[in-house]
């Protein structure tokens, strides 16, 4: 009887919880149609006291199939266009269980160009695939001087795409910096990749040169842990199977609904409900001292 009962109880549970996420997503979906027309999300982040300065995306980010792949890329590119032009500058991109494909990274980066661009800016995103030219910036920000008249409206933005290969470098120039990470930065992958040094002499930076996503940054313009986790599933689950364990260190966890079911406005509501969270800490802090 005891048994039923809980069966019975857990069952009442995750039919409300169901309900309660398919309210949510409607919700959002009729507010985000307004955007970004009717409303900015750079205006509204001004109210929030605290904003995350790096943010962690997790969870059924790629597809194979490739209308999936187009929609996942479009949902996504909002959300970073709409950080990026609320002020956040660093953003991590980790696939748990797949590899980045080229296929799904250039179709992220057409995403997030034509985003930008609606949002008013004139977008210079550079990929790197192993290492980065400092002077990339530059020559991107000179060619948009010779755009016409209509373009010359736009603010110019450069933006740095850092694939899983990609190495350590100074990365001051960028503006805001897209890391994609996937099994090849796993847990497991950093043990394998310690192992080499075991009982031999060595400095942290010769350790971590050619490891992504330990200190990428060298200028130190961009270092910092992730502020903000963001996990997709529609099983409400963490996903942080294999997740490199400093990049949870400071990181809030937040679960959210399947990445077909996100968009600006979950997005804004989520930004809420962190800026909630952090204040209640700074409250609890401040009245311990």
């Amino acid at each position: 009887m005891a048994n039923f009962v809980l069966r019975v109880y857990g069952g009442l549970q995750s039919l409300i919880q169901s309900i309660r996420l398919c309210i949510c997503v409607f919700l959002d979906s009729i507010a985000n149609v307004s955007y970004p027309y009717m409303w900015s999300f750079d205006t509204r982040i001004r109210s929030l006291t605290h904003v995350p300065k790096h943010i962690f995306f997790t969870g059924g980010l790629n597809s194979h199939n490739a209308s999936k792949r187009v929609s996942y890329s479009r949902r996504l590119s909002a959300i970073l266009a709409a950080a990026i032009d609320g002020g956040v500058k660093l953003f991590t991109l980790y696939s748990s269980h797949e590899l980045w494909h080229f296929e799904e990274i250039n179709a992220l980066l057409l995403s997030l160009t034509n985003e930008l661009k609606r949002l008013g800016y004139t977008p210079f995103i550079s990929l790197a695939v192993k290492t980065v030219d400092t002077q990339l910036f530059k020559s991107g920000t000179e060619s948009t001087e010779s755009d016409d008249e209509s373009d010359g409206l736009l603010t110019p933005l450069n933006i740095l795409l850092l694939s899983p290969a990609a190495r350590p470098g100074n990365f001051s120039r960028a503006d805001a910096i897209i890391q994609l990470l996937d099994i090849r930065n796993s847990h497991g992958s950093y043990i394998s990749h310690l192992a080499q040094y075991a009982g031999k002499d060595f400095s942290y930076s010769n350790m971590v040169e050619g490891f992504h996503g330990l200190a990428m940054d060298t200028s130190g313009h961009f270092i910092g842990y992730p502020d903000l986790y963001l996990s997709f599933s529609k099983y409400q689950i963490p996903q942080v199977h294999n997740c490199m364990p400093w990049m949870l260190r400071c990181a809030m966890i937040f679960m959210c609904p399947p990445i077909r079911h996100y968009n600006v406005q979950s997005f804004w509501r989520d930004l809420v409900k962190y800026n909630k969270a952090r204040q209640r800490r700074a409250d609890i802090t401040k009245n311990l001292d």
